[in-house]
């Protein structure tokens, strides 16, 4: 039945001509990690009909790239995926002040994968997920095409106010 759900909704959300751009995560000190093209994440945002930014090369592990980078990607993004730890835009934006003017931040099209957490804080989206990637990709296509999915609530997701 995953297996099944997962399938057809890939097939339905890939087959949108608009394909939204998502930025993704935060940086981490003095870098921003981007996955690479064959990342699992990457590979859910495309399924659900998204483009994303990534890191050059193979592989499918992430790749530093610089502040600056980040920035002119956010800049041309529509859609920012799960800022690290942040719970409301205006973490977001205490981050880097640069971040205010991006598209996303203005047009309030940030989500977290934190929605659901343990007791000590940790992610139900990195513990369960893995095993329900079908409930990853409805929370992917309901934010990039809300259209496809008018009734479902985010399960791992929220959106940042």
């Amino acid at each position: 039945q995953i297996e099944s759900s997962y399938t057809s909704l890939s097939k339905l959300s890939a087959s949108h001509d608009h394909k939204p751009r998502v930025m993704l995560n935060t940086p981490y000190r003095d870098s921003w990690f981007l996955p690479s093209k064959n990342s699992y994440m990457v590979q859910l945002i495309e399924q659900a009909g998204g483009n994303t930014f990534t890191a050059e090369g193979e592989g499918n592990s992430s790749a530093p790239i610089d502040i600056e980078q980040a920035i002119l990607y956010a800049t041309q993004s529509d859609i920012w995926l799960n800022p690290s730890g942040c719970n409301s835009i205006a973490e977001l934006v205490r981050l880097n002040p640069k971040f205010a003017d991006t598209p996303p931040i203005t047009n309030v099209k940030v989500w977290n994968n934190n929605a659901r957490q343990t007791p000590m804080g940790g992610s139900d989206f990195w513990e369960s997920g893995v095993v329900r990637p079908d409930i990853i990709l409805q929370d992917l296509a309901k934010i990039l095409h809300p259209e496809i999915m008018p009734a479902h609530n985010l399960y791992y997701h929220k959106q940042l106010r």
